[in-house]
């Protein structure tokens, strides 16, 4: 199945519903030369703990192993080693209740319905069905697990108001492989509002025109849904003769089955 699908859709995906790959790219660690320099001793850096709790708190909230949950809003990437992977408002819908998923990428449709998958690439004019049960994982780490991975890392942690947002960020600008994370929320809402995460260019690291910036903004960020809102399985495939056909309106499309 994975041929069939869009490299935007596989980064949003993990982006958006692993906030632990987001947020602990910061684990990666870079190989140590076979000479090893003699140590020396850097006084550790001390974190707000009440800051460091809120960040914490805000990437929590985007929790994919919620039994119900749905997430509205827009993608963007500005890629400074290569404009043909930038993408601009590209909108996104995430929901879930219990056993059943739906999430609309674009043009992309993806429909999980009591084990049956169903990913429709309207581009492409293609349907593929499989079996596959919805799966997901929790969120990033606790907050002690946080700063010890901070203080390995080297980051600073920072925060900064504009009118009722706040901005908590993650910033190394002289880490090998991400820059930045930050996390602004609505003070009087209390609810996260955009996730920003800088990458750095590993072959050429100091130059920061070559980032590469994910900037997810979320519209809506709900705990409840009601799924009949949204297409399901049958709105797409249906069963003829003990066989799987595609439904008159989608006779152009190529189904795929796998």
């Amino acid at each position: 199945m994975k041929r069939y699908i869009n490299t935007r859709v596989i980064l949003i995906t993990i982006v958006v519903l692993s906030a632990s790959v987001i947020t602990w790219a910061l684990d990666q660690k870079i190989k140590k030369s076979a000479v090893k320099p003699a140590p020396v001793t850097v006084k550790a850096k001390v974190y707000d703990t009440v800051l460091l709790a809120k960040f914490d708190q805000l990437l929590q909230t985007l929790d994919f192993s919620k039994n119900t949950f749905c997430f509205e809003g827009k993608y963007n990437v500005i890629d400074g080693t290569d404009t043909t992977n930038n993408v601009r408002d590209l909108k996104f819908l995430f929901c879930r209740a219990g056993n059943n998923f739906y999430s609309k990428l674009g043009n992309t449709e993806t429909i999980n319905q009591n084990g049956v998958n169903v990913y429709v690439q309207h581009d492409m004019r293609k349907i593929v069905v499989s079996q596959m049960s919805y799966q997901s994982k929790s969120p990033i780490t606790g907050i002690r697990q946080m700063v010890k991975t901070l203080r390995s890392e080297n980051y600073d942690l920072v925060s900064s108001e504009t009118g009722s947002e706040r901005k908590i960020s993650l910033i190394n600008e002289h880490h090998i492989t991400c820059k930045e994370i930050s996390a602004t929320y609505d003070t009087a809402k209390n609810t996260l509002t955009t996730v920003l995460i800088r990458f750095t260019d590993i072959n050429d690291p100091g130059n920061d025109k070559k980032d590469r910036t994910i900037q997810i903004d979320l519209t809506r960020m709900d705990n409840t849904v009601k799924m009949n809102n949204y297409p399901a399985v049958s709105a797409f495939v249906r069963e003829e003769r003990g066989k799987l056909a595609l439904l008159p309106k989608f006779s152009s499309y190529e189904l795929i089955k796998l």
